[in-house]
């Protein structure tokens, strides 16, 4: 597999980046998926927390037309490490994604991107499809960005069936208090 990186600063806390794994509703209204569905329900045990979801998604981002299914097997390891592993059935391929998230203070983290791409029988066609996913996964995070940075905790929001676990990730990152 290839492997790119990323790295950038965040007014936000570490606790807000992972938040969104769980929270179904972003996926549609931030970032455009559609046909967002839990595939494995979330589950928590200790400091893991596991959840599968699927999704659709228009081409348009990478310049190209129709769309395609995603399956996003997400595991998330305390407030610092996510690795989804994302199935793209459309094109045959599996691929990671990272996000480690440090707290450098109560209200900034430095959060740190990696993907990487099952290796294909082509170099070439690897490298193409590890720039599409990089290329949709750095829009999502960008779009996210000004999200984190600008929103207001509640410990207990107004949360609909649609939105998807947060309350039992609330629960559990309380483990880390």
């Amino acid at each position: 597999s290839v492997a790119v990186l990323s790295s950038l600063t965040l007014k936000t806390h570490v606790q807000e980046t992972a938040e969104n794994s769980v929270d179904l509703a972003h996926f549609s209204q931030v970032h455009g998926y559609q046909n967002v569905a839990v595939v494995k329900e979330a589950k928590t045990n200790g400091p893991h927390l596991t959840i599968a979801l699927g999704a659709t998604r228009s081409l348009a981002s990478v310049g190209m037309d129709g769309d395609v299914s995603f399956i996003f097997d997400i595991d998330v390891w305390g407030l610092g490490c996510s690795i989804v592993n994302v199935e793209v059935k459309t094109f045959g391929i599996s691929s990671r994604q990272i996000v480690l998230a440090t707290p450098v203070d109560d209200d900034t983290c430095e959060l740190r991107l990696a993907a990487c791409v099952k290796k294909l029988p082509d170099d070439s066609a690897t490298a193409h499809m590890l720039e599409m996913l990089w290329q949709g996964f750095t829009q999502d995070v960008n779009q996210d960005i000004p999200i984190w940075e600008n929103k207001t905790y509640f410990d207990k929001p107004a949360l609909t069936i649609e939105d998807g676990p947060i309350a039992l990730y609330r629960k559990w990152v309380t483990q880390f208090y």
